[in-house]
């Protein structure tokens, strides 16, 4: 199940990476929607393989604090939390994001960074794990 989640981790990064190069139309949202939902597969996959239970959430320091190792994390909690608001922004029209607020290129092209770095830990702690 965890090579499942990194699968589709792969495939959420591949998409955003594809977004940021064509920047066709006004899509930086969903390529940093799709930095996010990487990373967090990418969390959800270790904590699977780890047989911990999480819940239903974009919050990724949240799900990070439920790994039982507490292994160490390649990016600081304000990362994580700022990368989570983009599992929701874009994606849903919020007050927020219609005040001006939605992900530019340079948001999506530091979730990608970001989500790189993550889906980079995750498979060094796949691995790790055997």
């Amino acid at each position: 199940m965890a090579a499942r989640w990194l699968a589709r981790a792969r495939s959420d990064l591949s998409i955003a990476g594809k977004l940021l190069a064509d920047r066709a139309n006004d899509e930086a949202w969903a390529a940093a929607f799709h930095g996010q939902q990487a990373a967090e597969k990418a969390i959800k996959a270790i904590l699977t393989s780890t047989r911990t239970d999480f819940p239903k959430t974009h919050d990724l320091a949240r799900l990070m604090d439920l790994l039982p190792a507490n292994p160490p994390v390649p990016t600081s909690a304000d990362d994580l939390e700022w990368l989570s608001y983009f599992g929701t922004a874009g994606r849903y029209v919020m007050d927020d994001v219609m005040a001006g607020s939605e992900p530019g290129w340079e948001d999506a092209a530091q979730a990608f960074r970001l989500a790189e770095e993550i889906l980079d830990w995750a498979r060094d702690e796949a691995e790790r794990q055997g």
